[in-house]
């Protein structure tokens, strides 16, 4: 008999009207027992595929050219696997990146619970991470008040995960962290719509500004994407031709 799976993060909404939960591994959240749409599975299925498509091509040509460069002969088998490189790729940046992610956010919550923080990793690339992030700490006045909670719509059945709130140099700030290369439009419409249904369950906007840390995990390199909230309502504006988009792909048409 199957094991039914058991939630890594329950939390009650809207005062206690609505139970949510969180299973990380499917990464799926229910609301009262039923699967919601998540912001980043939104956003990623209104996502141009054009540039996935390039960057899968880019990675079977580096791996050919690097069995050129290197003096071999390019086999059937190469040319196989070449063809798989960017899941090679995808998966271990995914890897790395998730790595990061945790290591911050054990951080995080011993920060504000006043426990040990967490050991340096030990691998090269997620220590880069992690240094990168401790570095944006250092340089700035930073109060960490929540992370990784669940936030949910009522308006636009929608929900997600934030990864913090904290006062960021005495401004109440809504935080996300990157470990990709690329911070572009759905990144700034993820912000604002997990900014969105927190204001909309406590009744007001309490921000004061957005910021998006992106962390490079081969250099520790920060860039800070400082948004504030001039665009927030266009960014969400965003978000919500993304949900328009992913409910059309996920209805079933009318038969006649």
């Amino acid at each position: 008999m199957a094991t039914k799976a058991m939630p890594d993060i329950t939390c009650s909404l809207y005062n206690g009207k609505h139970e949510a939960k969180y299973f990380d591994k499917s990464h799926r959240y229910t609301i009262d027992g039923v699967r919601k749409k998540s912001v980043t599975g939104i956003l990623g299925v209104a996502k141009e595929t054009d540039i996935l498509i390039m960057w899968a091509v880019k990675m079977a040509r580096l791996y050919l050219l690097e069995i050129i460069e290197s003096g071999g002969m390019i086999t059937i088998g190469d040319v196989l696997e070449a063809c798989t490189a960017w899941r090679t790729k995808r998966d271990t940046a995914a890897g790395l990146g998730t790595q990061v992610h945790d290591w911050i956010e054990t951080y995080v919550k011993a920060q504000q619970t006043g426990d040990e923080e967490p050991e340096l990793p030990t691998d090269e690339k997620v220590l880069n991470g992690v240094t990168g992030f401790l570095s944006w700490v250092g340089e700035n006045d930073i109060e960490f008040l929540d992370s990784e909670f669940i936030v949910y719509s009522e308006k636009y059945d929608y929900t997600g995960k934030p990864d913090a709130v904290a006062k960021v140099n005495g401004l109440l700030t809504l935080v996300d962290y990157k470990t990709g290369s690329v911070v572009d439009w759905s990144a700034h419409a993820q912000v604002s719509a997990y900014l969105e249904a927190i204001a909309e369950e406590k009744g007001k906007n309490m921000f004061k500004n957005r910021v998006i840390v992106q962390i490079s995990k081969d250099t520790g390199e920060v860039t800070v994407h400082d948004l504030g909230m001039e665009q927030h309502e266009l960014d969400f504006k965003a978000f919500l031709g993304a949900l328009a988009i992913s409910v059309c792909k996920s209805s079933k048409p009318t038969k006649k």
